[in-house]
């Protein structure tokens, strides 16, 4: 089994962004973005080019779902010159206008199935 470490690449999501109206390439945008930002300052500098490769979709498509981003102040574009690609800050904390809190959501208090979900057995069958 594989363990968490730093060679296992992730995003992590902020709730606030998961309950946006956004599509689903501008969500994955906001992960590819989280992973090229820095810790300090949560800015990026990708290119269209790299992100339509790391989506797997048009430029076109990358700009919609930048569009729908900066709608949602999830990220803000700033343009750096015709020749530069443009510097895109990755928001972390949650903007004006989201329904989530910083307090406990719904699901986070009741918990899932899964969650409450203890087993009886007490032998582990490892395979």
């Amino acid at each position: 089994m594989d363990k968490l470490t730093s060679e296992n690449k992730f995003a992590i999501m902020p709730e606030w962004v998961i309950e946006l109206p956004i599509s689903h390439t501008a969500f994955r945008l906001y992960a590819v973005l989280a992973r090229y930002a820095d810790n300090g300052t949560h800015q990026a500098f990708p290119s269209l080019d790299t992100l339509s490769e790391r989506l797997g979709c048009s430029e076109k498509t990358v700009r919609r779902a930048i569009d729908d981003l900066v709608t949602h102040e999830a990220v803000k574009k700033h343009n750096r010159g015709r020749y530069y690609s443009n510097l895109y800050t990755v928001m972390t904390a949650n903007p004006k206008g989201t329904n989530v809190t910083k307090e406990e959501t719904n699901m986070s208090e009741k918990g899932t199935k899964m969650s409450q979900r203890v087993d009886k057995n007490v032998q582990v069958t490892r395979t």
